[in-house]
Order: structure tokens, then C-alpha cells, then sequence
């Protein structure tokens, strides 16, 4: 799922400009589209849906609430939506069967920080709330998903990919001298900075809160890996436990939380042998998939067969040349 929308607290967001900047992410979301404006279209969420829980139209977004005063657009996979789904659904009617209905409705239920902590998952996503006159966004504790913002002259633009903000009509494309040498010095830009002026990244582990009312931006940290419970643990054996017990249940809860079928990339190597041969616990009919590149000294083919072979997988490859 993925998604762009902005927030224009002067005036009334040009409607073509902003469905013209969704649509250029047709590419990661070709299943679906949707819009909402609020706020007399001052205000408007955005999205380009890829079904893979919920695959009905119960799970179109951007996402309402009963009352239409809570709109979520959401991109990524909450992996234990289904346990936080028990605790809500004496309190909620839920009309879809995924997690971004869950996400909505906890978010009502808890609010944002406590929302944050509960959740299991890779994400980014945004919230509207029109009662609080605030939107959150929220990018997952180590920014598996992407998350752009831009803000200047009042007007506040989120996006999966710089690609739409940049086709926002009054977008300068001024290069950042932060962003420049961040790149020049570490062959990538650290975050909060981009390529751009006025653009930035959401860091890993962080949410932010636009207030409509003064068109003021805020910053948290809600997560540290430094503050994981892993830096308690103290012997060699204990670690190694941990990790077994983690990797095991990162790659279940993977394997079943989906509406499609899931399948893996098997290059041979540590990584992806050992996935695959615990994703096959969990679903005996996956696939493996590999790439065979026509050079001897990059072609991990021969790897990926023996670890298919061992694991009992099906192997579909495709040939590619080296540059």
C-alpha cells in the first residue's frame, strides 16, 4: 500500500495537482485508489492500494472511522493485528477483516503513543484526527517502510516517495546543502535530511504531529534500539537463544498474515537459506525464487539449488546479465 496526501491550511488544495502526485506511485500500488478532503478541501488524504490482507473493498483506502472524523492511510503489514483486533472488537463494529481498520480504531481506542508501543509490524502511515485538528504520522522502529515529509509556506506534504512530493506544483527542487554532503561524505543522506530544501525523512522509531490550528510540526521518539531488552541479556548461550526464538517467530508471523500467497528469494546464502527453510515449517506450499546472473564470478544459482534441494522447495529462476 502506498500513499501520498498533504495538508494546505490557506488555501483549497488544487484536487488534480494532488490525485496527479497519488498516481505517480501506480507503480507499488496498482490494485486501487481513493481520496478524502476535509476541512473545505483544505485537508486531503490520499492512497494507491496493493491487497494483500483484505483483498475486498473493505479495506480501501483512505479509511474512515463510523462518525468520519478519524481518516487513516496506512502502507505496510501489522503482524499482530489480530491479537490487538480481540482487544478492540467488544468496542468497535469492524467492517473489513485486515489491519488497517485495527490500526484506525486503535488509534481512537489509545491514542498515539500507546497505539505505538502495542504494535508489531513494518509501517508508515498518517492520521487525521478533525477533532483534535491534528495529523500523526508514524514511521515503524527501524524504517523498513519510508516516510517523506515536506513543509513550507503552510502547506505540509507526506509521501512514501519524494517522486510525488516533487510533483507537488509549487515544489522548487532546490538541492540541500545538508542533504549534498551527507551524500558526498557517507554515499547517502542520514536522516531527517534529503536531496532537497524543505524535504525531509521521518527518522526510524519516530512519529510527528501536525497542528492544523498554527501549522506548527513536532517530533517524538517512541522507540531506541538501545532500549531494547536484548542489551539485559547476558551470557553467550541466552543471546543465541533469544535470537532463535525471535527469528523463528518473525518469520511465522509473516508466513500467515497474509490473503496472498507468500514465497521467498533464495540466493543460498545464510540469510535466505535459513528463511526459507523456516517459512516452510510454517507453509509447506511456498516457492523459492533466485536469479541467475550470466557471470561466474557473481552466479549464486548453484547455491540457491542446493539449498532449495535440502529444503525441499520449489526453485523458478530467471537469467539476467551482471551489468
Amino acid at each position: 500500500m502506498w500513499y501520498n496526501r498533504y495538508i494546505n491550511t490557506s488555501v483549497p488544495i488544487d484536487s488534480e495537482n494532488f490525485e496527479s502526485m497519488r498516481d505517480t506511485m501506480i507503480h507499488r500500488g496498482p490494485d486501487g485508489k481513493g481520496a478524502v478532503y476535509f476541512k473545505n478541501n483544505t485537508i486531503a488524504l490520499g492512497h494507491r492500494r496493493l491487497s494483500i490482507i483484505d483483498l475486498s473493498e473493505n479495506g480501501s483506502q483512505p479509511m474512515l472511522n463510523d462518525k468520519r472524523n478519524v481518516s487513516i492511510t496506512f502502507n505496510g503489514e501489522i503482524y499482530n493485528y489480530k491479537e490487538l483486533k480481540e482487544e478492540l472488537k467488544d468496542k468497535y463494529n469492524f467492517k473489513s477483516t485486515g489491519d488497517t481498520e485495527v490500526l484506525l480504531n486503535g488509534y481512537i481506542e489509545w491514542g498515539i503513543d500507546l497505539l505505538l508501543k502495542k504494535l508489531n509490524g513494518m509501517y508508515s502511515f498518517g492520521i487525521w484526527d478533525e477533532q483534535k485538528n491534528k495529523l500523526f504520522i508514524a514511521r515503524d522502529r527501524i524504517g523498513i517502510k519510508p516516510l517523506y515529509y515536506y513543509l513550507k509556506n503552510n502547506t505540509f506534504i507526506f509521501s512514501s516517495e519524494i517522486k510525488a512530493i516533487k510533483n507537488y506544483k509549487n515544489f522548487s527542487q532546490k538541492i540541500s546543502s545538508e542533504g549534498l554532503s551527507s551524500y558526498l561524505m557517507f554515499r547517502y543522506i542520514i536522516s531527517p535530511y534529503t536531496i532537497y530544501d524543505d524535504c525531509y525523512k521521518l527518522e526510524p522509531g519516530h512519529y510527528a504531529c501536525y497542528d492544523y490550528e498554527n501549522s506548527s510540526l513536532k517530533k517524538k521518539e517512541y522507540w531506541n534500539i538501545n532500549n531494547s531488552r536484548l542489551n539485559d541479556i547476558k551470557s553467550e548461550e541466552e543471546i543465541i537463544s533469544e535470537i532463535g526464538k525471535l527469528t523463528t517467530d518473525a518469520v511465522k508471523i509473516r508466513a500467515l498474515a497474509s490473503d496472498v500467497p507468500v514465497h521467498t528469494f533464495l540466493s543460498g546464502g545464510i540469510d535466505s537459506s535459513l528463511t526459507t527453510a523456516l517459512l516452510k515449517k510454517f507453509n509447506k506450499k511456498i516457492q523459492a525464487y533466485s536469479i541467475e546472473v550470466v557471470d561466474e564470478y557473481k552466479n549464486e544459482i548453484e547455491d540457491a539449488k542446493v539449498a532449495a534441494n535440502h529444503i525441499k522447495v520449489p526453485l523458478h529462476s530467471e537469467k539476467t546479465n551482471s551489468n
